[in-house]
């Protein structure tokens, strides 16, 4: 079954019966100019060379469910490596 973003849930996980639904972080607020500090990382580019995982901006939770699903996924791999 597709969500509302139209991406088929990945099923590698199923022995754990992980709900990645209820683990996808909301979108955060937009920050306000007034509230950036100058030495803010705020308009640094986001790198998004050699295939590497990013959200859109630098707004807590604006990465697409398929970015956030596989940092879920490396987070269990790492957890089962330990």
């Amino acid at each position: 079954m597709d969500n509302d973003e139209g991406i088929a849930p990945i099923k590698k996980y199923s022995e754990y019966a992980i709900d990645y639904d209820k683990l996808y972080a909301p979108k955060g607020a937009a920050y306000r100019n007034r509230k950036i500090i100058r030495d803010s990382h705020i308009n640094t580019p986001i790198d998004y060379s050699n295939n590497r995982l990013a959200g859109r901006s630098r707004i807590s939770g604006d990465a697409d469910p398929a970015v956030q699903r596989a940092a879920i996924n490396a987070l269990i791999e790492k957890s089962r490596q330990a």
